[in-house]
Parts: structure tokens; C-alpha cells; sequence
């Protein structure tokens, strides 16, 4: 049975043997591939992703070294198919229930939370460096946050509120300025008969909060301290029955589902100070880049798709239409569509 971690040290494991010899660089490609599983992806952006614009000479060989290398592994643990050569590049097609990272997206959306955050064993490609890792780093730290947060909401509406109090605080520490892990504590604490320890959390937060980025809290942390402040009976849990708390910590029955599938910003984007404002600002429907190949047209697009999140919070999607891609017909849009 094949295993792939990504929520942790990246393992090929084969029956709970991890394969030895595989070198961290490739381990770096083969997670890169895996992240993005199911697109084709270009030996230049693989590039891209590994040295950004500091790459060697060497790159391109290095490239195809560490897919040398992955697929040796693979085909060591009978799972050659894993990773295929196709024109235009490369596209990795795991099975389900092989890749942590997968399992752990598809366990977050059955709601199955406790055991999603299982699969995590320290921080994402935590023995891997790459140009992108960064990005994705705070990218899946920010998802196994998220995951915790739900399920304190489900905890604290089922009753709870004591075992979680040193879980939350623990958290809280660790990431002080996370409005909803605050909000968690402090209504913890309430339900837990700590009133003025309630207070205390949320004062300690509005303080940091203030300090470090000069802001108030939002209108829904500031409705709970106020509803600790009265002793509000809508924050109790009467009969044992789990009343909703406030909007701060309403708990969701699933996540909400938006069609996200850009790539991977590049975390140290610098440069294009005019574009990027220009863009920024620009209120068309349609936007179009243009320029040579090879000069940063898709790098600086998807930087800004990420910095606009906010702006499109359906969805933001990424197609590669492979015009530039040597070996490969120019996909239409309607047909990428």
C-alpha cells in the first residue's frame, strides 16, 4: 500500500516503510507535482516553483533528475502510473486515499474533523525546501486552523466548553491575533463558570489587537464581550441543550464551498509596483496582460488574483492554455471552459 505525506515530513511510504534515497530536492518536485495533481505542469514552471528567479543554470537538468529519481521510487512501490509524462509537461494522478493533504481536504468537507486534523504531523513539507514552499506552508497552516476553529464550534455546541479550554488557550497563544480562536476562549471560559477570565481573554485580545495592527476587534467579537459583560442568558447552554452562541462562534454545519484553483502565489513577489496598483484598481470585467513569453505575464496575474481574494469570494480560477508550451496545441477556451 502506497502512502504519500505532505502534512509533515514529505514520505513515499510503502506497507508504514518510508522508501530511503529519496533525495529532499525531489521530494520538493514530487510534493509540488502532488499539490497540483490532475494539471499538466511545465518543466519551466517546476523552475519556477523550485528557485524562482534565482535559478541555475543547471535547472532544467535538475528538473529532470528529480523525475528520474520520483519515478524510480514509485515504480519501487508499484505505483508507477503515479506520475506521467504528457505533452507539455507533467500531471500527477494519485489514487484516492494515497496523499494525506487529499484526505485531509476531503475529511474537512464530510466534516470529519477530529480526524482530518489526525493526519498533521508538524507543519506542511516540513523537511523540504523550495522557492514555493513558503507560500504553501502558510497556505495549509491557515486550512488546519480553519478545520480547528469548526471544530471548536461543534465542541462548544455540544457542551464542551471545559475540555476545550486549554486546547483553546494553547492555540490562542500561537496565534494571538485570530479574531475566531479568541472568541472560542473567551466563550469557553464563559460556559465554564470563569467569568472574569472571559473578560481577561477578550481583553488580552482587544489589547494585542491594538498594538500590533491598531485595530478593534469586529462587530461580532465585540457583541460576545459584551453578551460575558451582562452574563447574557443566550450565551448559556440551559437543559444541556446546545443553544447557538452568537455570530462570533456559529457553528457550520460544512464548510462553505468556493471554486478556489489558482496556483500557488509566490510568497517574496517584488517589482511591478505600477502594475500591480493599476490592476488593483481596475473595475472591468475583463483585464488582459500582455507582453512576451517568459517575461512574469501568469506570475504577476496570479499575484494579483491572490491579493484580490477578497474581491471574488465565489470563486477564482486558473486556466493554462498552453500557447507558449513547446510539444503542445494552444487549448481554446470555450473547450477549456
Amino acid at each position: 500500500m502506497l502512502r504519500i505525506t505532505l502534512l509533515g515530513p514529505v514520505r513515499v511510504i510503502v506497507d508504514g516503510v518510508p522508501l530511503a534515497g529519496v533525495a529532499p530536492r525531489h521530494r520538493a518536485v514530487l510534493a509540488f507535482l502532488l499539490f497540483n495533481a490532475g494539471q499538466v505542469i511545465s518543466i519551466e514552471r517546476l523552475i519556477e516553483a523550485m528557485w524562482g528567479y534565482d535559478r541555475p543554470d543547471t535547472a532544467r537538468s535538475q528538473i529532470h533528475a528529480s523525475v528520474t529519481a520520483i519515478r524510480k521510487a514509485l515504480r519501487g512501490a508499484g505505483a508507477a502510473d503515479l506520475l506521467e509524462t504528457v505533452p507539455g509537461g507533467y500531471v500527477a494522478r494519485p489514487a484516492p486515499g494515497q496523499v494525506d493533504a487529499e484526505e485531509f481536504t476531503e475529511r474537512v468537507a464530510a466534516g470529519e474533523l477530529r480526524e482530518a486534523l489526525a493526519l498533521w504531523n508538524g507543519e506542511a513539507l516540513a523537511d523540504v525546501h523550495a522557492h514555493y514552499v513558503r507560500g504553501v506552508r502558510e497556505l495549509w497552516a491557515d486550512r488546519r486552523l480553519t478545520a480547528y476553529e469548526r471544530l471548536a464550534e461543534a465542541e462548544l455546541a455540544a457542551g464542551r466548553h471545559g475540555d476545550l479550554i486549554d486546547e483553546l488557550a494553547a492555540q490562542v497563544t500561537a496565534h494571538p491575533l485570530r479574531e475566531k480562536l479568541n472568541g472560542h476562549l473567551v466563550l469557553a471560559l464563559h460556559r465554564a463558570g470563569r467569568q472574569a477570565d472571559a473578560l481577561t481573554a477578550a481583553r488580552t485580545y482587544r489589547t494585542a489587537l491594538a498594538d500590533e495592527q491598531g485595530l478593534d476587534p469586529g462587530h461580532a467579537f465585540t457583541e460576545l464581550e459584551q453578551a460575558v459583560l451582562t452574563d447574557d442568558p443566550a450565551l448559556r447552554l440551559p437543559g444541556g441543550s446546545a443553544a447557538r452562541p452568537p455570530e462570533a462562534v456559529a457553528v457550520t454545519a460544512a464548510p462553505e464551498r468556493r471554486s478556489v484553483f489558482l496556483p500557488y502565489d509566490i510568497p517574496d513577489f517584488s517589482g511591478r509596483a505600477g502594475e500591480l496598483a493599476r490592476l488593483a484598481g481596475e473595475r472591468s470585467p475583463v483585464v488582459t496582460i500582455d507582453g512576451m513569453a517568459g517575461i512574469g505575464k501568469t506570475t504577476l496575474a496570479v499575484h494579483v488574483a491572490h491579493q484580490l481574494a477578497d474581491r471574488f469570494p465565489d470563486g477564482r480560477l486558473f486556466i493554462d492554455l498552453q500557447a507558449h508550451t513547446v510539444g503542445r496545441e494552444p487549448v481554446e477556451p470555450a473547450a477549456a471552459l
